[in-house]
């Protein structure tokens, strides 16, 4: 049947030649909306990896018990 299917579409260069550019097309958008979506989260967590202050503000109300990770 798949030998079928291969003989019909090899016989039409149009059909195979549109086939096989459709989904180099469709692989390349799945790509660029990776890419895409890893880069706006990158960038998003960039923020939060880029502080270089040592100080945390909190409220002067909090209370804070400070644990060494060392005894």
């Amino acid at each position: 049947m798949t030998d079928v299917a291969l003989q019909m579409l090899y016989g039409d260069r149009s059909k195979y030649a549109l086939l096989i550019s459709g989904v180099c097309f469709s692989t390349i958008l799945m790509a660029q909306g990776l890419a895409m979506f890893f880069g706006i989260l990158s960038f998003s967590y960039a923020t939060l990896d880029n502080i270089r202050v040592p100080i945390w503000v909190v409220d002067p109300k909090a209370k804070v018990q400070e644990r060494s990770a060392t005894k």
